[in-house]
Protein backbone atom coordinates (compact mmCIF):
# COMPACT_ATOMS: atom_id res chain seq x y z
CA UNK A 1 0.00 0.00 0.00
CA UNK A 2 1.32 3.35 -0.77
CA UNK A 3 2.29 5.75 2.39
CA UNK A 4 0.00 8.39 1.32
CA UNK A 5 -2.56 6.24 1.48
CA UNK A 6 -1.84 4.26 4.86
CA UNK A 7 -1.39 7.86 6.29
CA UNK A 8 -4.85 8.69 5.06
CA UNK A 9 -5.95 5.74 7.01
CA UNK A 10 -4.31 6.34 10.14
CA UNK A 11 -5.91 9.88 9.95
CA UNK A 12 -8.94 8.51 9.77
CA UNK A 13 -8.84 5.99 12.50
CA UNK A 14 -7.75 9.56 14.66
CA UNK A 15 -10.39 11.59 13.43
CA UNK A 16 -13.11 9.47 14.18
CA UNK A 17 -11.73 8.81 17.50
CA UNK A 18 -11.59 12.42 18.27
CA UNK A 19 -15.28 12.47 17.09
CA UNK A 20 -16.69 9.91 19.30
CA UNK A 21 -14.83 11.60 22.66
CA UNK A 22 -16.01 15.52 21.38
CA UNK A 23 -19.18 14.71 20.17
CA UNK A 24 -18.73 16.16 16.93
CA UNK A 25 -19.34 15.21 13.21
CA UNK A 26 -17.01 14.35 10.18
CA UNK A 27 -18.13 15.64 6.86
CA UNK A 28 -17.88 12.93 4.41
CA UNK A 29 -16.15 14.75 1.89
CA UNK A 30 -13.30 14.86 3.87
CA UNK A 31 -9.98 13.84 2.15
CA UNK A 32 -9.39 10.84 4.51
CA UNK A 33 -13.13 9.69 4.56
CA UNK A 34 -12.36 9.00 0.58
CA UNK A 35 -9.39 6.95 1.00
CA UNK A 36 -11.49 4.29 2.41
CA UNK A 37 -11.86 2.23 -1.20
CA UNK A 38 -11.77 -1.28 -0.29
CA UNK A 39 -13.08 -3.61 2.43
CA UNK A 40 -9.16 -4.39 3.47
CA UNK A 41 -8.94 -0.71 3.84
CA UNK A 42 -12.22 -0.84 6.67
CA UNK A 43 -10.40 -3.63 8.17
CA UNK A 44 -7.26 -1.36 8.46
CA UNK A 45 -8.89 1.72 9.83
CA UNK A 46 -10.65 -0.74 12.78
CA UNK A 47 -7.19 -1.86 13.28
CA UNK A 48 -5.88 1.43 13.99
CA UNK A 49 -8.60 1.97 15.98
CA UNK A 50 -8.58 -0.71 18.51
CA UNK A 51 -4.75 -0.25 18.42
CA UNK A 52 -5.04 2.97 20.06
CA UNK A 53 -5.95 4.18 23.46
CA UNK A 54 -8.91 2.84 24.34
CA UNK A 55 -8.73 -1.15 24.92
CA UNK A 56 -10.69 -3.82 22.73
CA UNK A 57 -13.29 -5.76 24.65
CA UNK A 58 -14.61 -7.95 21.49
CA UNK A 59 -15.68 -7.93 17.85
CA UNK A 60 -18.98 -7.74 16.53
CA UNK A 61 -20.36 -9.59 12.87
CA UNK A 62 -21.90 -6.71 10.97
CA UNK A 63 -23.84 -7.12 7.89
CA UNK A 64 -25.14 -11.11 8.44
CA UNK A 65 -27.29 -10.85 5.29
CA UNK A 66 -29.05 -13.86 3.94
CA UNK A 67 -26.84 -15.96 1.83
CA UNK A 68 -26.28 -14.16 -1.81
CA UNK A 69 -27.41 -10.60 -0.81
CA UNK A 70 -23.63 -9.97 -0.24
CA UNK A 71 -23.13 -8.13 -3.50
CA UNK A 72 -26.39 -5.80 -3.36
CA UNK A 73 -24.01 -4.00 -0.98
CA UNK A 74 -20.46 -4.74 -2.74
CA UNK A 75 -19.27 -7.47 0.67
CA UNK A 76 -18.18 -11.04 -0.48
CA UNK A 77 -19.94 -11.64 2.77
CA UNK A 78 -20.32 -10.40 6.34
CA UNK A 79 -17.59 -7.90 7.87
CA UNK A 80 -16.08 -8.19 11.84
CA UNK A 81 -15.61 -4.85 13.98
CA UNK A 82 -13.88 -4.39 17.64
CA UNK A 83 -15.91 -3.72 20.25
CA UNK A 84 -14.38 -1.13 22.26
CA UNK A 85 -14.13 -0.66 26.20
CA UNK A 86 -16.61 2.12 27.07
CA UNK A 87 -18.90 1.31 24.82
CA UNK A 88 -20.61 -1.97 26.62
CA UNK A 89 -23.45 -1.11 29.31
CA UNK A 90 -25.68 -2.71 31.55
CA UNK A 91 -29.28 -4.09 31.40
CA UNK A 92 -31.52 -0.67 31.59
CA UNK A 93 -29.10 1.78 30.85
CA UNK A 94 -29.08 5.12 29.13
CA UNK A 95 -27.55 5.09 25.89
CA UNK A 96 -26.87 9.03 25.88
CA UNK A 97 -24.13 11.26 24.49
CA UNK A 98 -22.95 10.73 20.90
CA UNK A 99 -25.84 8.75 20.49
CA UNK A 100 -28.16 10.92 21.47
CA UNK A 101 -27.51 13.49 18.47
CA UNK A 102 -28.10 11.82 15.63
CA UNK A 103 -30.14 9.43 13.75
CA UNK A 104 -29.53 5.63 14.40
CA UNK A 105 -30.89 2.35 14.87
CA UNK A 106 -31.17 -0.74 17.87
CA UNK A 107 -30.76 -4.32 16.64
CA UNK A 108 -31.38 -7.49 18.82
CA UNK A 109 -28.86 -10.47 18.75
CA UNK A 110 -27.43 -12.87 20.38
CA UNK A 111 -23.90 -12.67 22.52
CA UNK A 112 -21.19 -15.17 23.53
CA UNK A 113 -18.27 -14.61 26.40
CA UNK A 114 -15.55 -16.36 25.48
CA UNK A 115 -14.41 -18.75 27.58
CA UNK A 116 -11.12 -19.47 27.12
CA UNK A 117 -8.08 -18.00 24.87
CA UNK A 118 -8.56 -18.42 21.07
CA UNK A 119 -4.99 -17.88 19.92
CA UNK A 120 -4.68 -16.58 16.01
CA UNK A 121 -4.58 -20.36 14.08
CA UNK A 122 -4.58 -21.70 10.56
CA UNK A 123 -6.25 -25.12 11.92
CA UNK A 124 -10.11 -24.45 11.15
CA UNK A 125 -12.11 -24.88 14.25
CA UNK A 126 -15.15 -26.54 13.66
CA UNK A 127 -18.74 -25.83 15.49
CA UNK A 128 -18.57 -28.32 18.15
CA UNK A 129 -14.78 -26.39 19.21
CA UNK A 130 -16.38 -23.09 18.74
CA UNK A 131 -19.26 -23.90 21.08
CA UNK A 132 -17.17 -25.44 23.68
CA UNK A 133 -14.88 -22.29 23.63
CA UNK A 134 -18.04 -20.11 24.99
CA UNK A 135 -18.81 -19.76 28.75
CA UNK A 136 -22.11 -17.63 28.88
CA UNK A 137 -24.81 -16.68 26.69
CA UNK A 138 -25.69 -13.08 26.69
CA UNK A 139 -28.59 -11.24 25.39
CA UNK A 140 -27.48 -8.02 23.68
CA UNK A 141 -28.59 -4.59 22.06
CA UNK A 142 -26.08 -3.04 19.69
CA UNK A 143 -27.30 0.66 19.24
CA UNK A 144 -25.39 1.50 15.59
CA UNK A 145 -25.14 5.29 14.30
CA UNK A 146 -22.13 7.25 12.38
CA UNK A 147 -20.15 10.02 13.43
CA UNK A 148 -19.95 10.57 9.42
CA UNK A 149 -22.52 12.61 7.51
CA UNK A 150 -22.68 13.69 3.66
CA UNK A 151 -24.81 12.56 0.89
CA UNK A 152 -22.06 10.94 -0.99
CA UNK A 153 -21.04 8.23 1.68
CA UNK A 154 -20.52 5.20 0.24
CA UNK A 155 -21.13 2.21 2.52
CA UNK A 156 -17.47 0.83 3.33
CA UNK A 157 -16.68 4.33 4.31
CA UNK A 158 -19.31 3.77 6.60
CA UNK A 159 -18.41 1.24 7.74
CA UNK A 160 -14.93 2.52 9.02
CA UNK A 161 -16.68 4.90 11.63
CA UNK A 162 -15.87 1.97 14.39
CA UNK A 163 -18.20 -0.70 11.81
CA UNK A 164 -21.06 2.20 12.86
CA UNK A 165 -21.55 0.29 16.75
CA UNK A 166 -21.82 2.62 19.32
CA UNK A 167 -22.81 0.77 21.67
CA UNK A 168 -23.78 -2.77 23.25
CA UNK A 169 -26.44 -3.26 25.80
CA UNK A 170 -25.71 -6.77 27.43
CA UNK A 171 -27.35 -8.75 30.12
CA UNK A 172 -26.15 -12.21 30.43
CA UNK A 173 -28.16 -14.90 30.63
CA UNK A 174 -26.91 -18.26 31.09
CA UNK A 175 -23.64 -20.61 31.07
CA UNK A 176 -23.34 -22.12 27.77
CA UNK A 177 -22.24 -25.05 29.14
CA UNK A 178 -25.77 -27.29 30.21
CA UNK A 179 -27.11 -26.22 26.75
CA UNK A 180 -24.18 -28.01 24.74
CA UNK A 181 -25.85 -31.02 26.99
CA UNK A 182 -28.46 -30.91 25.57
CA UNK A 183 -29.21 -32.94 22.19
CA UNK A 184 -29.59 -29.47 19.98
CA UNK A 185 -26.76 -27.69 21.81
CA UNK A 186 -26.22 -23.99 20.89
CA UNK A 187 -28.18 -24.79 17.44
CA UNK A 188 -31.08 -24.15 19.20
CA UNK A 189 -31.12 -20.38 19.50
CA UNK A 190 -30.98 -20.41 15.80
CA UNK A 191 -35.15 -21.56 16.22
CA UNK A 192 -35.35 -19.05 18.93
CA UNK A 193 -38.07 -16.39 18.68
CA UNK A 194 -36.95 -12.68 19.33
CA UNK A 195 -38.67 -9.44 19.18
CA UNK A 196 -37.50 -5.97 19.28
CA UNK A 197 -39.77 -3.01 20.71
CA UNK A 198 -39.53 0.96 20.52
CA UNK A 199 -42.25 2.85 22.46
CA UNK A 200 -44.27 -0.27 22.33
CA UNK A 201 -44.09 -0.96 18.56
CA UNK A 202 -42.60 -4.66 17.96
CA UNK A 203 -41.11 -6.13 15.02
CA UNK A 204 -41.10 -9.99 15.59
CA UNK A 205 -39.23 -12.65 13.86
CA UNK A 206 -37.46 -15.83 13.95
CA UNK A 207 -33.30 -15.71 13.92
CA UNK A 208 -32.22 -14.51 10.68
CA UNK A 209 -28.61 -16.39 11.02
CA UNK A 210 -27.54 -18.94 13.21
CA UNK A 211 -25.61 -17.28 16.01
CA UNK A 212 -23.70 -20.19 16.72
CA UNK A 213 -22.88 -20.16 12.67
CA UNK A 214 -22.03 -16.61 13.02
CA UNK A 215 -19.43 -17.01 15.77
CA UNK A 216 -17.97 -19.87 14.04
CA UNK A 217 -17.44 -17.19 10.82
CA UNK A 218 -16.26 -14.28 13.02
CA UNK A 219 -13.52 -16.74 14.77
CA UNK A 220 -12.30 -17.54 11.15
CA UNK A 221 -12.49 -14.27 10.16
CA UNK A 222 -10.60 -12.79 12.93
CA UNK A 223 -7.91 -15.99 12.55
CA UNK A 224 -7.70 -15.07 8.39
CA UNK A 225 -6.40 -11.47 10.04
CA UNK A 226 -4.02 -12.70 11.89
CA UNK A 227 -5.83 -11.64 15.24
CA UNK A 228 -7.22 -13.98 18.16
CA UNK A 229 -9.79 -14.03 20.73
CA UNK A 230 -9.10 -13.74 24.51
CA UNK A 231 -11.08 -15.11 27.49
CA UNK A 232 -13.17 -12.62 28.63
CA UNK A 233 -14.11 -11.31 25.43
CA UNK A 234 -17.73 -10.37 24.04
CA UNK A 235 -18.91 -11.79 20.96
CA UNK A 236 -22.14 -10.28 19.50
CA UNK A 237 -23.68 -12.48 16.11
CA UNK A 238 -25.56 -9.93 14.26
CA UNK A 239 -28.98 -9.13 14.09
CA UNK A 240 -32.26 -11.51 14.70
CA UNK A 241 -34.67 -9.10 13.35
CA UNK A 242 -34.79 -6.67 11.22
CA UNK A 243 -33.42 -3.31 12.96
CA UNK A 244 -35.19 -0.03 14.30
CA UNK A 245 -34.69 3.56 14.04
CA UNK A 246 -34.14 5.49 16.80
CA UNK A 247 -34.51 8.77 17.98
CA UNK A 248 -34.01 10.70 21.69
CA UNK A 249 -35.70 9.26 24.79
CA UNK A 250 -37.19 6.09 22.81
CA UNK A 251 -37.26 3.01 25.04
CA UNK A 252 -35.69 0.03 23.53
CA UNK A 253 -36.88 -3.51 24.45
CA UNK A 254 -35.36 -6.91 23.00
CA UNK A 255 -36.84 -9.87 23.85
CA UNK A 256 -35.81 -13.67 23.32
CA UNK A 257 -37.86 -16.86 23.78
CA UNK A 258 -35.50 -18.77 26.93
CA UNK A 259 -33.18 -21.40 25.13
CA UNK A 260 -34.53 -24.05 27.96
CA UNK A 261 -38.39 -23.23 27.41
CA UNK A 262 -40.94 -20.76 26.89
CA UNK A 263 -40.50 -18.14 28.95
CA UNK A 264 -39.68 -14.40 27.31
CA UNK A 265 -36.59 -12.88 28.79
CA UNK A 266 -35.91 -9.43 27.95
CA UNK A 267 -33.00 -6.80 27.99
CA UNK A 268 -33.82 -3.06 27.68
CA UNK A 269 -32.32 0.29 27.47
CA UNK A 270 -33.45 3.95 26.77
CA UNK A 271 -32.00 6.73 24.54
CA UNK A 272 -30.95 10.00 26.37
CA UNK A 273 -31.74 13.40 25.43
CA UNK A 274 -30.97 15.21 22.72
CA UNK A 275 -27.59 17.44 23.25
CA UNK A 276 -26.01 19.63 21.14
CA UNK A 277 -23.25 18.63 18.20
CA UNK A 278 -21.29 20.25 15.62
CA UNK A 279 -19.79 19.19 12.54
Amino acid sequence: MPRTQQRKLENLAGKLGKCRRENTFLDGEDEDVKAVESLEDVDRVLKHLADGDVERVGYKVGLNLPEGAFRGVGLAEPFTAPILKGWVVGDGAEVSGLYATRPGIAEAEWGFIIGKDLPSSTSPMDLDQVAAATSHLCLCIEIAASCMQGPSLTLLQKLSDHGLCTSVVVRPLCPTAPLLETETGLEVLAEQDVSLSVNGKRVVGPAAANPLKELHRLIRLTHSKGQGLQKGDLVITGAVVKHVGLKPNDQVVASFQHPTGDELVHVKCSIGAQVPSKL
